[in-house]
């Protein structure tokens, strides 16, 4: 009796650990980065990752991640791989084959750590020295998660290329998740607008903000490859109180905001700009329902906390 006594003692001591653990990059997970073109062409894309399945590299148990096309001179493969280890996680580099730190959640104020990297349409490589300038916590969908200010440092190559980024446990780079331009060349190719977009089973939804949604692309023209639904701009989300709906669509929208089961909480119409009050709903998944005079819908996940 004694020993079992003590069996739960044990587990009671450690599911806190357990549970509190961020699993990186979760099978499903997705990312998605707004992909700019060159400074004379006024077109953008997206760029999105999805954690697809398992595999097992020089002994570890890695994520596979699957890009669709990923950016000129910064680091990818068709798939990448990654794997987490002691609240560190890794990245396989296969010119060197080996595996680099891409995060280290035990990183404090004035630590850093190195990268050594290579992309593959400059076959040299590439090394940088990320600095931790600062530490705090960032909450989303009433997660506590570490954020990291830190500044990437180039150290080889012809360019000083770095830059000051923020890391969020288990999001990563809000820039790119894998961030590193090469040092050996002038890119003026593709590059990353920022994180529009993350999702996974642990963390839930979570948008930045800075399109109009997670997809959304145009060819340069700013309409001609805009749908209905990526005209209408919803924000801040999360949100603690109002969010703010605004569209380029003259003609009314019906509005519905909707709870996990399905009932109506909120229901209106709109032209232009719409403010809508969730203060005194409780915390938790919502979906936000247009449908237009054409009777098209569509729906976007709000975040209540």
């Amino acid at each position: 009796m004694k020993k079992i006594h003590l069996l739960v003692i044990l587990l009671l001591a450690i599911l806190p650990i357990l549970v509190s653990a961020q699993d990186f990059a979760p099978i499903g997970a997705e990312w998605h980065y707004t992909k700019k073109f060159a400074s004379f062409w006024p077109k953008e894309s997206y760029v999105k990752i999805k954690s697809v399945g398992d595999t097992i590299i020089q002994g570890k148990s890695c994520r596979i991640l699957e890009n669709n096309g990923g950016y000129s001179c910064i680091f990818h493969n068709e798939r990448d791989y990654v794997y987490t280890e002691d609240s560190v996680t890794y990245f396989y580099v296969p010119a060197i084959d080996s595996f680099q730190i891409l995060y280290d959640l035990r990183a404090s104020v004035g630590s850093s750590w190195i990268v050594v990297f290579s992309v593959n349409i400059i076959p040299l490589l590439d090394t940088y020295r990320i600095n931790v300038l600062s530490v705090d916590n960032l909450t989303i969908n009433g997660k506590v998660l570490k954020r990291f200010f830190v500044h990437f440092e180039g150290l080889s190559g012809w360019l000083p290329i770095g830059g000051h980024r923020y890391i969020i446990e288990g999001i990563g780079s809000q820039s790119y998740l894998f961030d590193f331009h090469t040092t050996w060349a002038l890119c003026n190719g593709t590059y990353s607008g920022g994180l529009r977009c993350y999702e996974d089973s642990v963390i839930g939804f979570y948008s930045t903000g800075i399109a109009d949604s997670c997809t959304y692309t145009n060819d340069g023209t700013g309409l001609s490859n805009i749908s209905a639904d990526q005209m209408i701009r919803t924000y801040p989300n999360p949100t603690s109180d109002f969010l703010f709906i605004e569209t380029d669509l003259r003609s009314p929208i019906e509005i519905r905001l909707l709870n996990p089961l399905g009932g109506v909480e909120i229901e209106d119409k709109m032209v232009g700009t719409h403010q809508l009050d969730l203060s005194g709903l409780p915390a938790g998944l919502y979906f936000l329902e247009f449908q237009d005079l054409d009777k098209c819908r569509s729906v976007r996940r709000i975040i209540k906390y």
